[in-house]
């Protein structure tokens, strides 16, 4: 279960970038190229599907994809995306095919409010016809159906459990503050190392690290709040 699931919450922004920036979204922007890139994709999961069927377990190169794939479904929710459908163009490519790999009716709403984009109302119409169980635009049904195919590869893999560090609250913020202001005074009196001591288990340092320390730090148990995944290694 994701933090804050109840009721719906902001996702810490660098880390939905992190997301963003390790995705194929370029190749999946226009629909020449995604047709062609997720032909090839579909194609491997389709010929390698006992190996994706042993994941987590079994990595092997033509998957890294679907790998891909299931690491941000398995972080996927409204919350979610909506943070990537308000990340740029970027984020509207990548949260869109998720959403068709995953197609869930409470995603409708971010979908449509992200349509205003030319370059990407395709991809967006595409993902919102596969949610209402309506045929797509004619140009783009093989699309469609090359997804449909990459969403029945993708039928009964585990998806891992992954967590997101949410937006500080007002509170929170002050909190850092203050953290912040007790470390530079730690570092004026006693200097350089005595102020590293200080960071460790506050909330500015759990802000600090970027996405790939703070998962690694999560899994020694010395950050606030932790991650059970198999993302990123």
């Amino acid at each position: 279960m994701h933090v804050g699931q109840d009721k719906l919450q902001r996702y810490f922004g660098p880390d939905i970038a992190y997301f963003v920036q390790h995705s194929p979204y370029f190749a999946l922007a226009r629909p020449g190229s995604a047709v062609r890139f997720v032909k090839q994709q579909a194609e491997a999961g389709e010929e390698c599907c006992l190996a994706l069927h042993a994941y987590p377990f079994l990595h092997i190169e033509p998957l890294e994809f679907f790998y891909t794939c299931l690491r941000n479904l398995g972080a996927l929710d409204q919350a979610l995306l909506e943070a990537l459908c308000g990340l740029t163009w970027r984020g509207v490519v990548w949260g869109a095919w998720l959403a068709m790999l995953e197609p869930r009716s409470e995603f409708v709403g971010p979908l449509r409010a992200a349509r205003p984009n030319p370059y990407n109302d395709w991809l967006v119409d595409c993902a919102i016809s596969v949610i209402e169980q309506r045929a797509p635009p004619p140009q783009h049904e093989v699309f469609v159906e090359l997804a449909a195919r990459c969403r029945r590869c993708l039928d009964g893999v585990p998806r891992p459990v992954v967590l997101l560090r949410l937006e500080p609250t007002a509170s929170e913020i002050a909190r850092i503050e203050r953290e912040r202001d007790h470390v530079r005074s730690v570092y004026a009196e006693a200097g350089t190392n005595a102020a590293l001591r200080c960071i460790p288990g506050t909330l500015a340092g759990n802000y600090a690290l970027d996405y790939v320390r703070w998962v690694r730090s999560a899994r020694r148990g010395t950050v606030l709040h932790g991650i059970s995944s198999d993302f990123p290694s």
